[in-house]
């Protein structure tokens, strides 16, 4: 389960929905009018009762009798938690005798040695400068971007950029990210699910927890819940949709979520700015 928090609203506000409806339902069987007919062609002559929904009691009675695996922000009731061995790639600080005897130690403990670049220039690069220093390094060039290294125990893997070798910054790909002729309307809105990256064009990249009603100043708001880096959460009023784009990346890479209240987005802004 990815929401849980989400995945209940939305059950009890079916549950009003279909209590609303039924309402209206037996005002109209009582009335005897034409709209009464026009009721029953609409549900094939069968009558829709409260037996055909499950209840958010239904349901959290359900989750109890089942083996639940959550991902997420939000946890419901985790009874142990899924760990994945895994590191940040190490810095070098360009110092290519560190990066050799680091790669030498994973491969004498049989780890894959990948190093990513979106140049392949920078694969032969790496290589040539291995050469140059008789490292007898054998390494599986990948011509793709990551945007961060990384070590997996588990699986053996050593995953580094060459970026990060080279301490050189990677940029986004921020006109791409954001494009106000992409701005999410009430309608696109419905169609995105929990997990889904969206941009605002204030605060950068976050993933999309759902809609969430709120208490402002003693009136019911619908709002846009979104999760920035270190579970911060943005809310978004309905009425500044203008401000949210779903993410679409080159070649449906993944973003970096942004961290709430930091630069980091504005400096990106500026520099696609100077250089557009």
């Amino acid at each position: 389960m990815q929401d849980y928090e989400l995945c209940n609203e939305k059950i009890k506000d079916g549950e009003d929905e279909v209590k609303a409806f039924l309402e209206i339902q037996e005002d109209l069987k009582a009335s005897g009018k034409k709209e009464r007919q026009d009721l029953e062609d609409k549900l094939s002559k069968k009558d829709v009762s409260v037996n055909d929904f499950i209840t958010s009691n239904d349901f959290n009675r359900e989750l109890e009798k089942k083996h639940l695996v959550e991902f997420g922000f939000q946890s419901y009731k985790a009874v142990f938690e899924i760990e994945f061995n895994t590191k940040e790639q190490p810095a070098f600080n360009r110092q290519f005798e560190l990066l050799i005897k680091d790669l030498k130690a994973w491969e004498a403990k049989k780890f894959q040695l990948n190093i990513f670049a979106e140049n392949p220039k920078q694969l032969e690069r790496l290589q040539s400068i291995f050469d140059d220093l008789k490292a007898e390094i054998v390494f599986n060039p990948i011509t793709s971007s990551i945007h961060e290294g990384f070590i997996d125990e588990d699986l053996k893997v050593i995953c580094y950029t060459d970026h990060q070798i080279f301490q050189r910054y990677h940029k986004y790909k921020v006109k791409q990210a954001y494009n106000k002729n992409k701005a999410i309307t009430l309608r696109t809105l419905r169609e995105l699910q929990p997990g889904d990256f969206v941009t605002h064009l204030d605060h950068g990249v976050g993933i999309f927890s759902g809609l969430q009603k709120l208490d402002v100043n003693g009136r019911m708001q619908e709002a846009v819940r979104l999760i920035y880096k270190d579970t911060d959460i943005l809310y978004v009023n309905i009425n500044s949709l203008h401000k949210i784009a779903k993410y679409t990346g080159k070649d449906g890479s993944v973003p970096k979520v942004n961290k709430l209240g930091s630069d980091v987005w504005n400096k990106l802004k500026r520099e696609n700015k100077n250089q557009g």
